[in-house]
């Protein structure tokens, strides 16, 4: 098949990476020829061999799918680690448990972030016509947990019925059935624990989840 410069229309050979005639490069033969390295013989893209030393021609394409099918199990296993790798570490650290220490309100014991330390100046236990009444309160940068512990000490009263007339929204947190809140300036938790009524108060959500009742 005949071909022909593009810029002046001359004759010209497949093998030609210039125009005879006006010596205007042959794009389609750009990329396309090539040289032995054993004697800088000029050869085509269709050629495996040499034709003037017989040399073996490996064409990039040929070297470029070597490589692939050489390395690609390295590569899919270091992958796999890898994946398996992060997976773990984001695994290990939801399992992790948050560092705690325990506290007493009252007579009750509970399990807070260790991280947070107790703001005495904030701490009430006092009685007032038979109502004991103690509240402590805990802070670490801007959030704090305060637990309030309240309880009839003369009379017959049940703590069920103050904690009913607190409302809230029924929910089982904390292992105890009880009422919740959403205030303007935190959340909080209700409920009995023999026969005294229990409140507590923090300033996220999240933070409910990180306190026990031991």
């Amino acid at each position: 098949m005949e071909k022909y410069c593009k810029n002046c229309g001359a004759n010209i050979n497949n093998a030609d990476q210039f125009c005879p005639d006006c010596g205007k490069e042959i794009a389609s033969n750009r990329h396309t020829m090539r040289y032995c390295k054993n004697c800088g013989e000029k050869i085509s893209s269709s050629e495996n061999f040499c034709k003037n030393c017989g040399t073996k021609i490996k064409t990039p394409e040929k070297e470029k799918t070597n490589f692939l099918e050489k390395y690609k199990n390295p590569i899919i296993l270091i992958a796999v680690i890898a994946a398996i790798a992060i997976v773990g570490i984001g695994a290990f650290s939801l399992l992790s448990p948050v560092p705690s220490q325990e506290v007493q309100v009252d007579t009750l014991d509970f399990s807070i972030p260790q991280d947070f330390s107790p703001d005495n100046s904030l701490t009430v236990d006092e009685t007032d016509e038979g109502i004991k009444y103690v509240s402590k309160y805990w802070k670490h940068n801007d959030e704090f947990i305060e637990i309030d512990v309240m309880y009839a000490t003369s009379n017959n009263v049940d703590a069920n019925d103050v904690a009913r007339e607190m409302g809230g929204d029924r929910q089982n947190m904390m292992g105890h059935n009880g009422y919740y809140n959403e205030l303007s300036d935190a959340y909080s938790f209700s409920f009995v624990k023999d026969n005294k009524l229990v409140t507590i108060y923090t300033s996220s959500y999240d933070l409910l989840d990180e306190i026990e009742v031991l």
